[in-house]
């Protein structure tokens, strides 16, 4: 199972919250917009398709106040062709739009696993919106190192009402420092 780039988003990337203290969690670089958010008006360039992010990595760091470009990292996200509904796991296809092709300037961080049930928009991150983090094994990027592991953990966010679903997994990529 192959995931599909679905663009590139600047955002802050900050330390963990007090309560995943004592953890592995060094920063938080969920899919959420929730903890590490991006700059007000990331969208306004925006090329609007089914998932909202930019399509090219320059586009996106444009997004970024004048002067602050050292407080965001560059960010890709690639989503795997299913989605979890009601403890079921069925295909997901994405719409193939001209997103630029993720260079070997981007490091794999992890999958994190996306609730979406308010549109198009991915929208929260149980593993760090909700503290999920403290249920599964996640690495220091508070994502999920393996496929296999990723594939459980919807059904663990169901049982738990951590977010309405459906749920998806989402690969995340920074851009390196």
């Amino acid at each position: 199972m192959e995931p599909v780039l679905i663009g590139y988003i600047a955002k802050k990337t900050v330390r963990p919250a007090p309560w995943l203290e004592g953890t592995v969690v060094e920063e938080i670089c969920s899919v959420s917009n929730c903890i590490s958010k991006p700059a007000d008006g990331w969208d306004d360039e925006l090329e609007w398709w089914d998932l909202a992010y930019h399509l090219n990595p320059e586009r996106a760091d444009r997004s970024i106040p004048q002067g602050e470009r050292e407080n965001y990292d560059l960010y890709a996200y690639r989503i795997y062709p299913v989605v979890f509904t009601d403890g079921k796991r069925t295909p997901f296809s994405v719409s193939k739009w001209d997103v630029v092709p993720l260079t070997e300037s981007f490091e794999r961080l992890g999958i994190d696993v996306v609730s979406r049930y308010g549109g198009n928009v991915l929208e929260h991150s149980p593993l760090s919106c909700n503290g999920m983090a403290t249920k599964v094994a996640i690495n220091r990027h508070c994502l999920v190192d393996e496929l296999d592991q990723a594939l459980e953990i919807p059904a663990l966010f169901e049982a738990g009402k951590a977010e309405p679903g459906p749920y998806h997994l989402v690969e995340v990529w920074r851009l390196k420092k």
